[in-house]
């Protein structure tokens, strides 16, 4: 039980700490390629860990197997040890909804976005065609759309 706490420890301590610390920084105006990265990189990493912090919670420690023949075995011992005491079968629910709930979320969020993204190139290409005119080198208004798109 400790992993699913340390994770929570964090995903709490990057998304409040972090961010602030990132927030206040000077350097992202310097290099801000650098500082997208960082930003997504820090989201990334709090999404992830707030997702193994469930799938911890469902999945069950396997111990180390000397060999390949005793690892069915010490994986339904495992499993039979998770599921068979009372607060163990509601954790790992708990943590199999938990994970669900927020992947399912962040697919949804994705999606979103991908199509709110693809609506708004759409409406600008039209209104870049609405006012552009041609020029007189056929490749400089090729140049012009493909940036469009």
């Amino acid at each position: 039980m400790t992993a699913p706490a340390v994770l929570l420890l964090y995903a709490v301590l990057i998304s409040t700490v972090g961010a602030h610390r990132l927030e206040r920084a000077t350097w992202p105006l310097r290099s801000p390629r650098l500082g997208i990265w960082v930003w997504q990189s820090v989201t990334a990493s709090i999404l992830l860990a707030v997702l193994l912090v469930g799938a911890t919670l469902a999945l069950p420690t396997l111990p180390a197997a000397d060999d390949l023949a005793s690892l069915p075995h010490a994986c339904l011992t495992a499993l039979r040890a998770q599921y068979l005491t009372p607060g163990g079968a509601s954790a790992s629910s708990l943590g199999l909804v938990f994970t669900l709930v927020v992947a399912a979320r962040l697919s949804q969020v994705l999606a979103i976005r991908y199509l709110d993204a693809g609506r708004h190139r759409l409406r600008h290409r039209h209104a870049l065609l609405l006012v552009a005119r041609r020029h007189e080198r056929p490749t400089a208004c090729r140049v012009a759309l493909a940036l469009s798109c």
